[in-house]
């Protein structure tokens, strides 16, 4: 755990950013599902890198544990979307760690718009 404090860019606009270029790369299908997923996996750690709060990581595992049972639950109850390159359960192996870092972005989004001073 770090002790400066975090900035608004190195919180939020970084990490969106990365995010939308991820998807734009995902997008437009160049990139191979392994390189998705190391990017993903960077990006979640650079959220921890940036600021580690008490209880981030639980809530990134709960949802990487929760975006994997919705993505292949639903897979296998037939509300699906179709990838080309899912070889996990048939989604693919960044968006469960896609559902964690959200949650973990969606959370601190919620604090700051909420003003919410977070003491760790």
């Amino acid at each position: 755990m770090t002790s400066r404090a975090p900035s608004i860019f190195t919180e939020f606009w970084i990490p969106a950013v990365t995010f939308v270029l991820f998807f734009l790369f995902q997008s437009r299908g160049r990139m191979s599902e392994l390189f998705l997923t190391f990017f993903a996996i960077a990006v979640s750690a650079l959220l921890f890198y940036w600021y580690d709060r008490v209880g981030e990581r639980y809530l990134f595992f709960l949802g990487l544990f929760i975006g994997f049972v919705i993505e292949v639950g639903f897979r296998y109850l037939g509300y699906q979307q179709i990838w080309t390159e899912a070889s996990l359960f048939g989604v693919p192996l960044w968006l469960p760690i896609a559902w964690g870092a959200g949650f973990v972005l969606i959370t601190r989004l919620g604090a700051w718009i909420r003003g919410l001073q977070i003491t760790d």
